[in-house]
Formats: structure tokens, C-alpha cells, sequence
């Protein structure tokens, strides 16, 4: 019975242990997606900026306005 037991006692802990690790894969994949996707979404928005600043620095009027 007390083989059983550990038996089981140790099957239990790497199925835990197995679990958190899942977890924690999946978090740091998570994590790591929205990290790069902010990166790209400050990209972005530094390339709009400078697009809009060199747009507004180089803007003449229409002639005869």
C-alpha cells in the first residue's frame, strides 16, 4: 500500500510540477508577444510622427492662396 502511495504521491508532483512549467512557458510567451507588438506599435508611431513632421516642415500653400 505504501508503494502505491509514493507511487502516486510522485506522480502527482511531476504532473504539478509539469503544469507549472506549461504555465509558466505560456506566460512568458504571452509576455513576449505583447513586449515585441509594443515595440512594433512604437515604431510605428515614432515612422507616423516623423512622417507628419517632415510632411508639416516641407508644406507650402497652394500658389495664389
Amino acid at each position: 500500500m505504501s508503494i502505491l502511495y509514493s507511487d502516486f504521491k510522485k506522480f502527482v508532483v511531476t504532473s504539478i510540477s509539469s503544469i507549472e512549467r506549461n504555465i509558466r512557458i505560456t506566460a512568458y510567451f504571452i509576455i513576449n508577444t505583447f513586449f515585441i507588438f509594443s515595440i512594433s506599435l512604437k515604431i510605428t508611431d515614432y515612422h507616423t510622427q516623423n512622417l507628419l513632421y517632415t510632411a508639416a516642415k516641407n508644406h507650402r500653400p497652394w500658389p495664389g492662396s
